[in-house]
C-alpha cells in the first residue's frame, strides 16, 4: 500500500492508496483543491459551500473517472 501526502484548500493530507495510484490520487486532489479554490471564490467561504447540491460530488465521480476530463461549472447552488 502506497502513501500520499496531498494538499486540499491548504491542508496537508496523508493518503494511503493502492500501489500504482500514486499519481491518480495526487490529480484527483489537486481536481478537489482547484474545485475547492473556485468555490470559495464564488461563495466568499467555505461554511456557505452546504447551500450548493451536489454538483462538487458528481465533478469528483467524474474525476475519478478521469481527472483531466472532469472540468465543468462549480457546484449549483441549491434553490434558495
Amino acid at each position: 500500500m502506497a502513501q500520499v501526502n496531498v494538499t486540499i484548500n491548504g491542508r496537508h493530507y496523508d493518503v494511503a492508496c493502492d500501489d500504482g495510484q500514486e499519481e491518480h490520487l495526487m490529480k484527483l486532489a489537486a481536481f478537489v483543491d482547484d474545485r475547492v479554490a473556485v468555490l470559495k471564490q464564488s461563495v466568499g467561504s467555505l461554511s456557505r459551500i452546504a447551500s450548493y447540491d451536489d454538483g462538487l460530488s458528481d465533478d469528483c465521480r467524474r474525476a475519478r473517472r478521469s481527472p483531466d476530463s472532469a472540468r465543468g461549472s462549480p457546484g449549483r447552488r441549491r434553490n434558495a
